[in-house]
């Protein structure tokens, strides 16, 4: 590193979007996470392999609501937020997060020109959100709309399964017990939104180039596909945020469409501390400490198609596609192209260290 302390990051990752409505993806939502904050997070763990590091803890909530502590009734279809206070946007002055924050952060993904990749989730889940989303975009059907006008739509609607008590008190209302909603509200695109962004188009670089932080860092130089720099968040406090900390003067992120063997070049020379986008073998890291960074090829079955009679609605016969891959010899294949990225063939969809998993291996 840099002195001052300065992370530099270098590498072919994407490097185009700072919206959290609209960067649910690696390696963007790294450098999300060190200016957004959501209801819940999840901490770094020295050890991937410790089973806490699958739980979410409180991160702008107080607590994770649960019967125990009357946060969840009983029919586990409602939740009971209490947002913790001193968390403050890098505004001018500062100001508090409020649970309007929290509401217009869920109304904007459902806007009718950038919504969330992960906006089905909440939709089938959130009682009255598929009904709010799908008149959004009727209303602004076959035209362009502006920034402004999209804010006075979010402004003058309301999503029924979120109820606003007070400013640090929300609560959620489901169609149908969701024991991952938690997990949900983890995701950047559920962080809080300030009322600075009606101002801007989601996801336009006007919005990228206004981002209000929360976190411990904030942008303050953006280049969309080449450079971001986030310095250190003056209204940050530690004794706010449970999980994340403030080691750093400054975090610097340079994109280049360049190979593994460039990143490691560059870090060798002491140009660059870590990779940006991919995978610098590390010996010193066993094996099975490498989570690997995603769930990749892996096979889509449409089983409501008509073709062959229908024949892919049939259990035997998808398991008898999936028997019929060599998995190994894919696995082989796909080493080829991905340099030194550690490959792992899977027998399940739950990764390890997750709940639910198992180590099988039904079609070695």
């Amino acid at each position: 590193m840099t002195d001052p302390t300065i992370l530099r990051l270098y590498g072919p990752g994407p490097l185009d979007q700072l919206d959290p409505v609209c960067c649910p993806r690696f390696p963007i939502d790294r450098a999300v996470r060190l200016f957004t904050r959501q209801l819940f997070t999840y901490r770094t763990q020295a050890d991937p392999r410790d089973w806490q590091s699958g739980a979410p803890v409180p991160d702008v909530a107080t607590e994770v609501p649960s019967i125990y502590n009357a946060g969840m009734g009983a029919s586990y279809t409602s939740y009971v937020v209490h947002l913790r206070p001193g968390v403050l946007w890098d505004s001018t002055p500062a100001r508090p997060v409020t649970t309007h924050d929290v509401v217009r952060g869920f109304k904007r993904m459902g806007n009718p020109l950038r919504r969330s990749a992960l906006l089905p989730y909440f939709t089938d889940t959130v009682r009255g959100m598929a009904k709010y989303c799908a008149e959004y975009a009727a209303a602004f059907a076959g035209v362009v709309p502006t920034g402004r006008e999209l804010a006075e739509y979010q402004n003058s609607h309301d999503i029924p399964g979120l109820l606003v008590l007070d400013d640090e008190t929300i609560i959620f209302e489901l169609r149908r017990p969701a024991m991952d909603f938690i997990d949900m509200l983890t995701l950047p695109c559920a962080s809080p939104a300030p009322v600075e962004y009606d101002r801007f188009v989601p996801g336009s670089i006007e919005l990228c180039r206004n981002i209000r932080s929360t976190g411990p860092y904030r942008p303050v130089e953006f280049t969309p596909g080449r450079e971001l720099r986030l310095d250190r968040n003056p209204v940050w406090h530690a004794d706010t945020d449970p999980v994340r900390r403030q080691q750093l003067e400054a975090v610097e992120v340079s994109a280049e469409p360049v190979g593994a063997g460039a990143v490691a070049y560059r870090i060798r020379t002491d140009r660059a501390d870590l990779a940006w986008g991919l995978r610098i073998a590390d010996p010193a890291t066993p094996v099975e400490h490498d989570l690997g960074f995603a769930l990749d090829p892996y096979l889509v079955f449409n089983t409501r198609s008509p073709n062959a009679g229908g024949a892919l609605r049939d259990v035997p016969v998808r398991q008898a596609i999936a028997r019929a891959i060599d998995k190994a010899a894919v696995a082989t294949d796909v080493a080829r192209l991905g340099g030194e990225t550690i490959i792992r063939v899977a027998g399940s969809i739950v990764p390890p260290n997750n709940d639910g998993h198992q180590d099988l291996d039904p079609y070695s």
